[in-house]
Formats: C-alpha cells, sequence, structure tokens
C-alpha cells in the first residue's frame, strides 16, 4: 500500500475540528495497523489497465479523498483509517488479488473497506477478499449495464461478472443488479441472470419506490457502484455519457441503505474519470455516497431476527395451498421485515433461511399473492440443497 499525505490533500489550516480531515487516522506504511482501533477504512487504487494513455479514472482516489476531507463529521465515535492506495502488481491479476488480500484482512477484523476506483473490474478483487474470508458472498451492483461480457482475454470492466460467476470455487450466493437501463442492456443477459435466480431491477422500478431496494442492500455481503448509474448532469465523470439515471438523492440513499445493512462488509465506488470532471461535482457525489454511507454504518442496529426476544413479532400468513404457510418476522426496533424460507441454512446451521423483505411483501402474502422474492429464493436454494444431498 502506498501511504496518503493528509496535508497534501487538505490544508488543515483553513478547517476546523469539525471537518472529517480531523478525524482520520492515516497508516504509515511501518507497521501492520491496529484494527482494533477501527470501523471503517479506505481503501484507494489509483489503476487503470484498459485506457493507459487516454483519459482515465486512476486519478480519482485522492481527489475524491480531497472532497471528502472537506467534509463536516457529525459521528463523535468515528473511527476510520485510511490505508491508503493499491500498488500496481506486475499484473491485473496481481493487483487484483493484492486487493483481495486487503479486503480478506480487513472482513476477518470486523473493518469495513470503503475502496475508491479504479475500474470496475476491481469488484472481482472486491468479490475475492470476501470469498477468501470464508462463506458465501451475496453480491449487489449498482450500474446502467450489466457487465456481463465473456472476456477476450484479460478481465475488463464490462466483463468482471462473466469471471465472477465463472470462478471456482464458486463463493457466489445472490446476485442483485440494480438500476440498470433497458436499452443499454442485451435481453438475453438479464434472462441469464433470472434463470440462475438472481434479481436484475431497472431503473424505472427503481423510481416507484426506492424503499423496495432496501432489502436488496440488506442481504448483501459487498455492494459496488458504477459511475454510470448516475444521471451525466449529475455525475459527468463517466466513461460512457447518458441523460439518464439515478438522481443525486436515490445514489446517497442507496449508499446510506448500504451502510446500515448489518450484512454489508466493503462498499465500493467505480469509474470516475476525473479529467472529464465538470466543477468537481463527479468526486464531490462521490464523497456524499460515502458521507452517508458512513452515517448509515454508525446506525446500525445489530439486528438478529433468529434470536427470538420482546424486539422482534413474528406472523404467521395462511395461504390458500394447504401447507404453503409464510412466516414473517418484522423487527420492533427498526420495523424492518424478513421472510422465513423453510429450507436448512447451513452456514448458520439453522432449519430455516432469513430473506430480507418489505411490509409490502407482506401484504402481498396476506392478499394470498406469493412474494416473487420468496419465490426465486425457494427455487435457488431447494435445487442447491437437492444438488448438495445427492
Amino acid at each position: 500500500m502506498d501511504k496518503i499525505d493528509i496535508d497534501h490533500l487538505a490544508d488543515l489550516q483553513k478547517l476546523t475540528i469539525s471537518h472529517i480531515a480531523n478525524h482520520v487516522s492515516v497508516f504509515n506504511d511501518e507497521e501492520d495497523p491496529d484494527f482494533e482501533q477501527y470501523d471503517l477504512a479506505l481503501i484507494g487504487i489509483p489503476l487503470d489497465y484498459e485506457n493507459p494513455e487516454e483519459t482515465n479514472c486512476s486519478a480519482a482516489p485522492d481527489v475524491i479523498r480531497q472532497q471528502f476531507l472537506q467534509l463536516f463529521n457529525w459521528e463523535n465515535s468515528l473511527r476510520l483509517i485510511d490505508l491508503g492506495n493499491i500498488r500496481q502488481g506486475e499484473s491485473p491479476m496481481d493487483t487484483y488479488h493484492a486487493l483481495s488480500v486487503v479486503i480478506r484482512e480487513c472482513c476477518e477484523s470486523n473493518v469495513v473497506p470503503i475502496i475508491l476506483g479504479g475500474t470496475h473490474d476491481f469488484a472481482f478483487g472486491q468479490y475475492m477478499g470476501h470469498g477468501e474470508s470464508g462463506g458465501s458472498v451475496n453480491v449487489a451492483t449498482i450500474d446502467e449495464r450489466i457487465d456481463l461480457r465473456q472476456p477476450d482475454e484479460e478481465i475488463d470492466s464490462q466483463s468482471f461478472l462473466f469471471n465472477i460467476l465463472a470462478h471456482q470455487p464458486n463463493y457466489l450466493g445472490e446476485y442483485f443488479q440494480i438500476g440498470y437501463q433497458n436499452y443499454l442492456v442485451d435481453p438475453m443477459t438479464v434472462d441469464t441472470l433470472n434463470k440462475l435466480n438472481f434479481e436484475c431491477h431497472r431503473l424505472g422500478y427503481i423510481r416507484r419506490d426506492m424503499r423496495r431496494f432496501e432489502p436488496l442492500i440488506r442481504d448483501a455481503n459487498m455492494v459496488s457502484v458504477d459511475l454510470s448509474a448516475i444521471r451525466y448532469s449529475d455525475a459527468p465523470a463517466q466513461r460512457f455519457a447518458s441523460p439518464n439515471g439515478l438522481l443525486p438523492e436515490e445514489a446517497c440513499k442507496l449508499a446510506r441503505y448500504a451502510g446500515i445493512s448489518d450484512n454489508v462488509r466493503s462498499f465500493g465506488l467505480y469509474e470516475c474519470f476525473i479529467e472529464k470532471d465538470t466543477n468537481g461535482v463527479s468526486a464531490q457525489l462521490i464523497a456524499q455516497m460515502i458521507w452517508h454511507f458512513i452515517d448509515g454504518y454508525y446506525a446500525r442496529k445489530n439486528e438478529r431476527p433468529y434470536e427470538y426476544s420482546k424486539d422482534y413479532v413474528q406472523y404467521v400468513v395462511e395461504l390458500d395451498v394447504e401447507g404453503h404457510d409464510i412466516h414473517f418476522i418484522k423487527s420492533l426496533k427498526s420495523e424492518r421485515w424478513w421472510m422465513k424460507l423453510p429450507l436448512h441454512d447451513p452456514e448458520n446451521d439453522r432449519p430455516y433461511r432469513l430473506i430480507p423483505c418489505t411490509e409490502e411483501e407482506y401484504l402481498e402474502a396476506v392478499a394470498q399473492e406469493i412474494p416473487d422474492r420468496w419465490v426465486n429464493a425457494f427455487l435457488k436454494y431447494s435445487t442447491a440443497q437437492v444438488k448438495t444431498t445427492r
């Protein structure tokens, strides 16, 4: 890791004690960081293998840091360390591996890394870090496109999802694609993911009610964001200029959903081409998304709904089909909901799985409509269970 210089990035003399710059520790590269002192870590990726001689996003991490350090800190117990920037390996795969090692160390130390990209292919290294730390990995990607193209040789920003799906051993549990735009995506790509019982939700679906995406992100272990998911006029530092996309407030709300999730253990922000950034608004927006993620992190409830207590209420919906009742659990602390799936959960050694959901899905069941998420999860995990027992 290359150490960063806060004095170079922020004029501390012009900032007050309330600015984030005065609340961030910096890894000095001389001894291993004491992760027990921290909750969150910044990791920069000042690399772009795809556009080495063109406008690229290798300068993004430090410019985003500059904007982030100038924001005000509202969290009295903020414990944030900047680990610096990933050094370039001899090959892209070496660099993905270096990132995965840092991600793994953070996860195993209960420190949540915030990754400042870099091109979106580094999400593969982010994923590998989770997989190598043990257990399955639920992935949520916020992007206007679905990066499932089969690579010619090396992984790139439009093919990393293919490599995640094809990687052996397979760590992938759930996959959620959020905010894609139909006219930018081959329908066969969506069909492929749907056949795997993964969830793909287009931009228009988000616009109807953003609250329905909180359960998806709550179920994810890692979240990656491509800047192109945001409307070009609000974030011009994009590889592909497109007039449609998430609004800034929607992007910040999704970032806070990721922060408040007890399951999310890393948050990656990719594809910021700083040389295209008009008046620095893209870097400012990413900095504000990081701020909202951190704000959400310190609002976590550490909920464990399978541990029955006075903090949870269970509802049983009797369906017209005999023997197919659905159990719901509601938290009285956060008013969040879960559905019970009557299939064994080997990771937690329970006779059922918990699927995050919304109150609307509970009301669907009351109206005798089985929620799509329940059906998809049942098909996915019942098929996997049959394969395991053979």
